[in-house]
C-alpha cells in the first residue's frame, strides 16, 4: 500500500520524465528541421562543371592575371545558364585537358579541332567559328634549316605538343618522324638543346612570350608555313556528365545563331 510520501514521489518522477521527454521531443524536431534544410539546400544548389581555358586568340584570351575571355567563354557561360549549370573555370595546358577528356573525366574543353583520333572519345558541340589554321615551322639559326615544302621536314626530327593537332596534312603523313612535349617551354628547351631540328607551332604569339621568359633568342620562323581551314568545336567526353547536361544548350546556340552572335560582339573589342 502505497503512502502519500510514496505518491508524492511517484507525481514528481512522472513530472521530471515529462519534462524530459518534451526537451527530447523538441531536440528531435530540431534535428529533422536542419537535416531537412541541409538536403534543400544541397538538392537547390546547381551541379558543378569544370571548365577548361587557355589563351588563344581570337576565340579565347586569358591575361597575365588569370582572367578568362572572349567569345568562347561567352558562349559556354550562357549554355551553363540555359542548362541550369554552375560553371568552374580554370586555365590548363592543352595536354592535360585532352588527357582528361581521353580518361573521361567531367570537363568541358573549349576551342578544340576535330581530329580523327580524338573521335573515339570526344563528343563534338558546334561548331562556333572557322578559320584559317596556320601551322609554322621554327628552327634554332645555330643549326639552320632549309624548309620550302612539306617534304622538307622527312628525315627531320620534329618537335610537336602533345596530343597537338597540326592538320590532316600534318598530323596523318607518317614520313613525319615527330617527337612529342607537354608544351611550348619544353618544346624551347629541346630545339635549344638540338634534340628536335625544328618544331612546328599553331601559336606562334604564345612560343615568342615564352621564348622571351626564358631568354631563348636565337630561333627563327622557317618561310615554308601550312595553311588549312578548320572549324571551331568545344568538347566534353563522350558517356560524361558534362556532355548530358550541356549537350542540349550547345545545339540551341548553333541553331539560333546565339554563337555566332558572340563572335561578331567580339569582332568589335580590341584585346
Amino acid at each position: 500500500m502505497k503512502t502519500y510520501l510514496d505518491v508524492s514521489v511517484d507525481r514528481k518522477a512522472s513530472q521530471r520524465l515529462g519534462h524530459f521527454g518534451h526537451r527530447a521531443i523538441g531536440v528531435f524536431i530540431c534535428l529533422i528541421s536542419w537535416v531537412v534544410l541541409d538536403l534543400s539546400d544541397a538538392l537547390a544548389q546547381s551541379p558543378r562543371v569544370e571548365i577548361h581555358a587557355r589563351h588563344r586568340p581570337p576565340d579565347m584570351f586569358v591575361d597575365d592575371r588569370g582572367t578568362i575571355s572572349g567569345p568562347l567563354f561567352d558562349i559556354v557561360n550562357r549554355a551553363a545558364e540555359i542548362a541550369g549549370v554552375e560553371p568552374v573555370w580554370l586555365v590548363r595546358p592543352m595536354a592535360n585537358s585532352l588527357g582528361a577528356l581521353e580518361q573521361g573525366s567531367d570537363i568541358v574543353l573549349p576551342r578544340l579541332y576535330r581530329a580523327p583520333e580524338r573521335e573515339g572519345y570526344v563528343l563534338y558541340h558546334g561548331p562556333f567559328n572557322d578559320i584559317t589554321k596556320k601551322v609554322q615551322f621554327i628552327y634554332d639559326t645555330r643549326r639552320p634549316v632549309d624548309l620550302n615544302e612539306l617534304a622538307d621536314l622527312f628525315g627531320l626530327h620534329v618537335g610537336v605538343r602533345l596530343r597537338g593537332y597540326y592538320g590532316t596534312a600534318f598530323n596523318n603523313d607518317k614520313r613525319i618522324s615527330r617527337q612529342a612535349f607537354p608544351g611550348e617551354e619544353q618544346l624551347i628547351v629541346e630545339l635549344g638543346r638540338g634534340t628536335v631540328d625544328i618544331i612546328a607551332l599553331t601559336n606562334l604569339q604564345g612560343f615568342a612570350r615564352m621564348a622571351e621568359e626564358i631568354g631563348y633568342t636565337t630561333w627563327q620562323i622557317a618561310d615554308f608555313a601550312l595553311e588549312q581551314d578548320e572549324a571551331i568545336w568545344i568538347g566534353t567526353a563522350r558517356g560524361s556528365n558534362a556532355s548530358v547536361l550541356l549537350e542540349t544548350a550547345f545545339k540551341e546556340l548553333v541553331d539560333t545563331g546565339v554563337g555566332h552572335a558572340f563572335y561578331e560582339q567580339e569582332s568589335s573589342h580590341d584585346h
